[in-house]
């Protein structure tokens, strides 16, 4: 071949090549011809080194920030102070990380709902678009880079791994298991020479898992956080450390729970004298500085009585690099707050990021709940940091305002610069790190708010407020200024400081109820139906969201968001179970703040996506065995729990004992008594023995390792090891489907399994009873305060009868609900139950009309019926168990004189059966009290008619008996006339409606 023809041939060639990178499909085949310029870059080595939301290039002039709610990442110029937005560029859902490549010329964005790694790259004209992506594991979130620009490690906080992307070909080639559940924060060693064969990766467990120390959840050292090292040479787990607790948090309480010591009534400052620990928990972030790594967390402190500073605790863990072990080196950041000189105090809620400066051993931990940036000074041999003061005011700590809810942070190379990622006001903070003190000076739109009046704009209120530890709310009038501070104690307090995200924190705190794992809200609303609410807490002590009013109040320490007419003086604290709506509220954007939490709470908070397979033949057997089982008798319908509140509050008080609803409640040998943590925050005993509020098996996966409303199962097989819980969806005498540890694990794997996703397990069909007046045993009518049988199958565990004239609502988990034609739910009053009958009283006050029967087991299985309520519904009580017979009455005879009276027997007994004994009437009068039910309410005594062998006789009085509930008493006159005739029959016609005949003998 000649050199024309060749050059020729190498100009199409290279003509063709040309064309292919301009024309190819913007998808992961396009990186295949440019990712070599991520080993070409020239600036120095600068990560990311920890997981953020937001991302500065290598050569500091691009700003990244992930936009979650909208879906996209925004690209700004920051050289030189241009603080220009240059792109919003749409990738997957909720977008949570970003990274560059060492080049600059790619932006990878971790989208935590999609499962995937968006490949952000520019193209004519300057701008961005997302080129590709990149499948990793279940719900990505941080991401650093090794030092060569070559290794992108991904942590995947659902399918519990880490993803390793070859930057060169957009590929994952390494999945590192034996993380530890929901990894989150990653970090990655740094520093002058830093190389990838030398690097070493730390990534947190989010929530504190058991310590092994033996200690049930509920005390102070029950848990602690968990960081494992991974090394970049080889991809492979080093090892697992294993944080120190916090055995004095420097915060006193003024009792000791677990110790059985109440606090006082009303405790005094010489009170507060038990010394209180913590353990660390919601690792979200962590960074490398010199020989240590750093951690901001929430500390947990569960131990009881409450009260808003010994809940919650803000921790800086510290580790050694040297060793892969604690350092011994924790401070509560709290401490120094509580500490300063100067009265006005902001405490240090929630720390969910942390920067170091680059050559400075000084570092910027952000306060998500706080709105605030606080400054740390490190020592560099020990690695103890230490919250500096305000330069300009030394009487407090340094505390720079930032946007709301910040929750990500970076520093430039030249520490001339911090860029603040704000959450919830959709912004970028930066601050000017050369000034003393530092300070704010411009705010960067990262994407728009969402447009006001809308339900979104609703949701963001809500939003807003519940990760808020202070809050800002409308001005009560016109001129006024904003209400602020109301949400806790000097910002100490926030929903999110327990439910982080919305879900939870995993502690089992001693609360005013007992010991009670905080319960995630993404469960409490089926979503897109705002009308189906689950029961609140483990007890069901509260039906409403705005309940919750008490815990901004008594935990957190806040004067709350219920108001007087004034719009700013705290109105009464609702009573659990009063209605709430109509209640002046404080204003959040011209929305009733609760209504915006509510908002929030119904539609704001996705379940955590599974990575199990739905279609895994061991999951496909395990949702059999899930319905075989009876698990669906409590755990179904899209909630994934039958609890639920069935009426518009305020509840009525029948649906209420011993503070709970208990016909949401399910005995399932789940409560021990004797258990250490099972103890009230007063130090008494707990609420349990009428069972607990199914918990929502939605997404349940997530929250590893402490189950049960006080932790007392540590894993899904202590869970089904409980025998009684797992036969509790059985009908008597069945077989235990469960009773293999293979069955077991087929179970398990389906409940790993359950998302969002997953189409619900409906409950099973309800069963059929049959309603008879408990004397006439008719089944035409009942009425109020009249006594009922229901007869069907499977409606008690046992035969127990109300062992008090004071009928209780529930009896062995066995409840019977009464809605009657007005809307009212009721619990009727129960005499006594059994597998085949439960005996209750129609509760006074029921309209009259069509009502729905609703008896509940204690295994969750439902039977149902209707009934017609009228004024009375006469039935008169009989010897024999069927409305007929001899008459179940007393007599008295009153002597001539008027005065003298003695009994007079109307019937007899034998064991084969009871008969009539003759009434003797021809000496004095004799007067007959026949018993029955349904009859109280008659219109007047005129309609009260009694017929005695067809002879009309005298009804002297009639109503409630008065000694037994649902028992009424008619007091008749036997004519005289009836002298010799034997056996007659007895009947009563009450406003039209006639009774049941029984017999009586006359001599």
């Amino acid at each position: 071949m000649n050199r024309s023809v060749i050059t020729i041939v190498i100009g199409g060639l290279l003509a063709f090549a040309a064309a292919a990178i301009f024309l190819a499909p913007r998808g992961p085949l396009f990186h295949s011809w440019v990712p070599w310029r991520a080993l070409a870059a020239t600036a120095a080595y600068y990560g990311p080194y920890s997981n953020q939301p937001v991302a500065l290039s290598w050569d500091q002039s691009k700003l990244a920030a992930v936009n979650p709610e909208a879906g996209t990442v925004s690209i700004f110029q920051v050289a030189g102070d241009a603080n220009t937005k240059t792109a919003e560029v749409p990738v997957g859902k909720a977008p949570a990380g970003a990274a560059w490549s060492a080049d600059g010329s790619t932006l990878y964005v971790a989208n935590q709902l999609d499962g995937t790694v968006s490949v952000v790259t520019p193209y004519q004209g300057g701008s961005y678009q997302a080129t590709g992506t990149i499948t990793v594991g279940t719900e990505p979130h941080g991401m650093v880079l090794s030092a060569s620009g070559r290794k992108l490690y991904v942590t995947n906080t659902r399918s519990n791994n880490v993803s390793v992307i070859d930057t060169m070909y957009n590929t994952v080639t390494a999945t590192i298991s034996g993380v530890g559940p929901e990894p989150r924060g990653i970090a990655i060693t740094h520093g002058s020479g830093a190389t990838d064969s030398a690097q070493v990766i730390y990534v947190t467990n989010f929530l504190a898992l058991p310590s092994g120390n033996g200690h049930p959840d509920g005390f102070d050292d029950a848990k602690t956080g968990y960081v494992t090292a991974i090394s970049v040479a080889n991809d492979t787990v080093i090892t697992t450390i294993k944080l120190s607790t916090v055995a004095d948090t420097g915060f006193k309480a003024a009792g000791d729970a677990l110790n059985h010591i109440a606090p006082p009534a009303n405790p005094q400052p010489s009170d507060f004298k038990f010394t209180t620990g913590a353990y660390p928990n919601q690792l979200n972030n962590l960074t490398t500085h010199g020989n240590f790594v750093y951690l901001p967390n929430t500390g947990a402190s569960p131990n009881g009585p409450v009260r808003f500073n010994v809940n919650v605790q803000s921790l800086v863990s510290v580790i050694n690099l040297t060793t892969n072990q604690d350092a011994g080196q924790t401070i509560n950041m709290q401490q120094a707050v509580g500490a300063q000189a100067n009265p006005t105090k902001l405490f240090i809620t929630q720390p969910w990021a942390i920067a170091f400066k680059n050559s400075a051993d000084q570092a910027y931990v952000v306060s998500a709940a706080s709105n605030i940036v606080v400054k740390l000074a490190v020592n560099t041999t020990t690695g103890a940091p230490s919250v500096q003061s305000d330069p300009s005011d030394s009487t407090k700590v340094l505390e720079i305002p930032v946007g709301k809810n910040p929750r990500g942070i970076v520093i430039n190379s030249t520490d001339t610069r911090a860029y603040v990622w704000n959450y919830i006001s959709r912004d970028i903070s930066v601050i000017d790190l050369t000034q003393s003190p530092e300070r704010v000076i411009a705010t960067l739109t990262s994407t728009a708010l969402p447009q006001p009046g809308t339900q979104d704009d609703k949701v963001h209120a809500g939003r807003e407020l519940f990760f808020a530890s202070v809050g800002v709310f409308d001005p009560p009038a016109s001129g006024k200024p904003a209400i602020t501070g109301n949400m806790s104690n000097n910002g100490w307090g926030s929903c999110g400081a327990c439910h982080p995200n919305g879900l939870t924190d995993n502690v089992v705190w001693i609360f005013a109820s007992g010991p009670r794992r905080t319960v995630p809200l993404h469960s409490t609303f089926v979503h897109g139906d705002p009308t189906q609410q689950r029961a609140l807490n483990w007890s069901g002590i509260f039906d409403q969201i705005e309940s919750f009013e008490g815990n901004i109040r008594n935990v957190s320490g806040g004067a709350g968001l219920f108001v007087q007419s004034d719009g700013v003086t705290p109105a009464t604290l609702p009573a659990a179970f009063a209605a709430t709506a109509g209640l002046n509220q404080l204003k959040i954007r011209g929305v009733n703040a609760w209504d915006a939490i509510k908002a929030y709470i119904q539609s704001g908070i996705p379940a955590p996506i599974s990575p199990v397979s739905k279609t895994d033949p061991d999951t496909v057997a395990g949702q059999q065995l899930f319905t075989q089982a009876g698990c669906n008798n409590c755990h179904s319908t899209a909630l994934w729990t039958t609890s639920r509140v069935r009426y518009t509050p305020p509840a009525d008080p029948s649906l209420i004992q011993n503070t709970e609803l208990i016909a949401e409640l399910r005995p399932v040998g789940t409560f021990n008594p004797l258990g250490t943590n099972e103890v009230r925050a007063t130090a008494t005993a707990p609420v349990g023995a009428d069972g607990f509020n199914t918990p929502s098996l939605l997404s349940i996966f997530a929250f590893s390792q402490t189950f049960f409303h006080g932790g007392s199962a540590a894993s899904f097989d202590d869970v089904m090891a409980n025998v009684a819980h797992r036969t509790a969806g059985l009908s008597a005498g069945a077989s235990d489907p469960l009773s293999s540890a293979s069955a077991r694990a087929q179970l398990e794997k389906f409940l790993n399994s359950i998302d969002g996703s997953t189409p619900p397990v409906n409950p099973p069909a309800p069963g059929a009873v049959t309603l008879v007046n408990n004397f006439n045993y008719k089944s035409s009518a009942e009425a109020p305060a009249a006594a009922v049988a229901a007869y069907g199958t499977g409606l008690a565990s046992a035969a127990t009868p109300s062992t008090s004239t004071t009928l209780p609502s529930g009896i062995g988990g066995t409840t019977a609900a009464v809605k009657d034609s007005a809307g009212v739910l009721r619990l009727a009053p129960l005499y006594a139950v059994s597998p085949g009958q439960v005996n209750f009283e129609v509760n006074p006050g029921t309209a009259t009309g069509p009502a729905a029967v609703t008896i509940t087991s204690p295994s969750g299985a439902i039977s149902t019926a209707t009934m017609q309520i009228a004024a009375v519904a006469p039935g008169i009580a009989s010897t024999n168990p069927n409305g007929t017979g001899v008459a179940l009455a007393t007599a008295i005879r009153v002597a001539a004189d008027g005065v003298t009276q003695t009994p007079v027997s109307v019937f007899q007994c034998t064991s084969a059966a009871c008969t009539a004994t003759p009434i003797d009437v021809s000496t004095g009068t004799v007067y007959v009290s026949f018993y029955g039910t349904g009859i109280r309410g008659f219109s007047s005594l005129a309609n009260v008619n009694c017929t005695i062998g067809g002879a009309s006789a005298t009804v002297l009085s009639a109503g409630a008996q008065g000694q037994f509930p649902g028992l009424d008493q008619l007091n008749v006159q036997l004519p005289g006339s009836l002298r010799g005739a034997g056996s007659v029959n007895v009947v009563f016609t009450i406003d039209g409606q006639t009774s049941n005949p029984v017999t009586i003998s006359v001599q």
